[in-house]
This record gives structure tokens, sequence and C-alpha cells, in this order.
């Protein structure tokens, strides 16, 4: 799953990151906004085929916990160095 995750970033990111910019998102959230859909699309028939259940709410969760994470993991590199 993780290989076609980056698979997905790697080949739909920019077509999706472009669209999203088009409908005037502001580009940070645009571009979470299309690593979210790009990795959703790619893993969601492997999901449904070997777990026979497909949430569309990880969808939105997704969308409120990267940003919390990856803040949380700055703050984290910050308190390491220092």
């Amino acid at each position: 799953m993780s290989f076609c995750s980056v698979l997905a970033i790697a080949m739909l990111y920019k077509v999706f990151a472009k669209i999203f910019v088009k409908i005037k998102i502001p580009k940070p959230v645009a571009e979470t906004i299309a690593v979210d859909v790009s990795t959703t699309i790619a893993i969601a028939p492997i999901l449904a085929i070997y777990f026979e259940n497909l949430s569309f709410l990880s969808f939105v969760t997704n969308l409120i916990c990267i940003p919390l994470f990856s803040f949380g993991y700055s703050l984290l590199f910050i308190f390491v160095i220092l």
C-alpha cells in the first residue's frame, strides 16, 4: 500500500494541486488536499478488496490530522534540538 501511495503522489499530486489552486483554494491547503486525494484514490481499491470495507470518513480525518501532525513533528524537532 505504501508503494501505491507514493506512486499516486508522484503521478497525481501536481494535477490535483493545479485543480485546487484554480478553484481559489490557498496553495498550502491545496497541496495538502492534493496529497490526500491522490493517496485516497490509489489506496481505496486495495482497501475495498482486502478489508471488504471502505470508510470515506478517513478522507476528512486526514485533512484534519495531517496538518496537526506536521505542526507537532516540527515542535518535537525543535524541542529535541534544544
